[in-house]
């Protein structure tokens, strides 16, 4: 900005004296010249992840996936939210889709000699 500051003449000039100059009546000046504070820099950052969704098939393997969107959005000057959105993972590989066959005994054969 600028600011300025006056002053008035006291005693004018009299028989002859000299005048005042009229540009020394006034004084201007630059003032608070740095930069208005710099805004503040917020990150982004994300949300709580949501529980993992239902593995997509009961057998033979899937896959479930997890979400979260971001929570705080980053400032012009702060760093956006690191990381992905979304996760995904395998599930169900483990569990065959073949039925379970119990073990099952033939009948006895006959008795040796």
């Amino acid at each position: 900005g600028m600011r300025s500051r006056d002053r008035h003449i006291q005693v004018s000039p009299r028989h002859g004296g000299k005048e005042c100059p009229v540009q020394d009546r006034e004084e201007v000046e630059p003032c608070n010249t740095q930069a208005c504070s710099a805004p503040e820099c917020v990150d982004g950052q994300w949300s709580e992840w949501t529980e993992w969704s239902i593995c997509s098939e009961t057998c033979g393997g899937g896959s479930t996936f997890r979400t979260r969107k971001v929570a705080v959005m980053a400032s012009d000057c702060g760093s956006p939210a690191a990381g992905k959105d979304r996760e995904m993972m395998f599930c169900n590989a483990e569990v065959s889709c073949e039925p379970e066959v119990d073990c099952v005994f033939s009948d006895w054969d006959e008795w040796s000699d």
